[in-house]
């Protein structure tokens, strides 16, 4: 996943906005899978990147709630694997 915004120090911030918009519209999702192979949270995708059948490959949509439940102890267990300390 990646995250896009616009910052309220761009220099253009205009430019940006449309930018996002067109990332986010039709045409942008469809470039992005296209050309990056990226996955699209529309319901209906206009199109799949090249190989991917969605009657065969399942994408798994996590559940929220069970998220926030086990984020405290993913934290803890990655903090305690690699060492760190704040």
């Amino acid at each position: 996943p990646y995250a896009s915004g616009v910052t309220t120090t761009a220099k253009n911030s205009n430019a940006a906005k449309l930018f996002l918009n067109w990332c986010l519209s039709e045409e942008g999702q469809t470039f992005m899978i296209k050309e990056l192979g990226n996955l699209t949270s529309l319901r209906r995708p206009p199109v799949y990147p090249e190989g991917f059948d969605p009657k065969v490959v399942k994408v798994w949509l996590p559940n929220f709630d069970q998220y926030v439940k086990l984020h405290a102890s993913w934290v803890e267990e990655w903090n305690k694997i690699y060492g760190y300390r704040q």
